[in-house]
């Protein structure tokens, strides 16, 4: 993935060259990001990505020899390093500053705090192998690992649907996490709800159909709702749009109504409170002021 400069796009928004899965700063500023040809693991320069560190390998008994993991989701601890999930089956790895080291257990998303903390939400449909030390067991729900195992902080309530009679709740399974900056997780259900952990118990955010949010070392909170392709933020009380925070796509609005590759998927939010955004087909976004 080869990239020379930041492309304007309309006066809110820079496409960052290349094409990715996944995007995330860390707490010292780093932007990161998983490529979309071959899940390597890139690093913003300044100008363009950098690739960084070897891809890892995992011994393979049924084919005698290692087989290459590649990338689909990464994290960035306070200090830089990164922490992904590999595109195959969600296995957990972190970057020592020598090795790539795998974590017990599977996950479909993850997230690391400004403090530090590792926060992931296991996948709906894992099943953990018989005697796995220290790993995952309750489908869709949120861990953070303590040093030794992933602990779990369960699932929330969430809507699922109305009858005559009222809400139905139930327990929703999460799809995506983010940490603040005192490494309380933000949890983003099935439902597209949004949930914060108070310590306690999980707290519901107002608003629906979001699909990821991220939290900035400022505690800056942002969200990208499906219905309308824009990024909010989050008041303390509820999300508003901020002027020009309609995520950008190379072609007119009318056309990105029926064509999903335009639809926001990811987003990461700089120290600052600045927002990058990657659509759904592998374009990388940042607001102004990046």
């Amino acid at each position: 993935m080869v990239a020379t400069s930041l492309l304007q796009i309309g006066r809110s928004w820079l496409q960052l060259p290349g094409r990715v899965r996944d995007v995330a700063v860390g707490a010292e500023g780093s932007v990161w990001v998983v490529g979309a040809q071959g899940g390597n693991v890139y690093r913003w320069n300044g100008a363009g990505w950098t690739p960084m560190y070897p891809p890892f390998s995992l011994w393979d008994p049924l084919q005698g020899r290692f087989v290459r993991e590649p990338a689909q989701k990464i994290a960035v601890g306070p200090g830089g390093e990164p922490w992904v999930l590999s595109g195959n089956d969600g296995k957990i790895f972190r970057w020592t500053g020598r090795r790539w080291v795998q974590f017990p257990g599977t996950a479909q998303d993850i997230n690391v705090g400004a403090d530090g903390s590792a926060w992931i939400v296991t996948s709906p449909y894992y099943v953990p192998p018989a005697g796995e030390a220290g790993g995952t067991t309750t489908p869709g729900a949120a861990y953070r690992w303590n040093g030794v195992q992933w602990l779990s902080y369960g699932r929330p309530m969430t809507v699922v649907w109305k009858n005559p009679f009222g809400w139905v709740r139930a327990v929703g399974l999460g799809r995506a996490i983010s940490v603040g900056p005192r490494g309380e997780p933000y949890i983003v259900t099935d439902a597209g709800e949004v949930f914060v952990w108070n310590g306690t118990r999980w707290l519901r955010l107002p608003g629906s159909s979001v699909s990821d949010v991220g939290v900035g070392v400022d505690g800056s909170l942002w969200a990208l709702r499906d219905f309308d392709r824009r990024a909010y933020s989050f008041s303390g009380v509820d999300w508003y749009a901020p002027p020009g925070s309609a995520t950008p796509a190379p072609f007119p609005d009318y056309y990105t109504l029926f064509v999903s590759p335009m639809v926001p998927r990811r987003i990461a939010v700089t120290p600052s409170g600045v927002p990058l955004v990657v659509n759904e087909d592998g374009r990388v976004y940042v607001r102004r002021g990046f």
